[in-house]
C-alpha cells in the first residue's frame, strides 16, 4: 500500500492521502485525492503536506474572520 490518509475530502468517501510511491528529492510526498466510490486516485492536490497545511489553515483563518449572519 502506498497511500496514507491525512485528511477527509469535501465529498463522501474522498480522502487526502500522502502518495508514498512518489517521494520528492527533499523527502516530502505529494498529496493526492483518493475517491473510494470509484476506488481510484482522482488527482494530485498539493505538492506536500506543508502546502496542504498552509492552505487549510489559511482557509480556516479567513472563515473565522467572516461575521456570522
Amino acid at each position: 500500500m502506498h497511500l496514507v490518509v491525512v485528511g477527509m475530502g469535501a465529498e463522501f468517501q474522498e480522502w487526502f492521502c500522502l502518495d508514498l510511491s512518489k517521494p520528492r528529492a527533499n523527502g516530502e510526498y505529494p498529496i493526492v485525492l483518493f475517491d473510494a466510490r470509484d476506488n481510484a486516485l482522482d488527482q494530485q492536490f498539493y505538492d506536500d503536506f506543508g502546502q496542504m497545511l498552509n492552505e487549510v489553515l489559511g482557509f480556516v483563518a479567513d472563515s473565522l474572520e467572516q461575521p456570522l449572519d
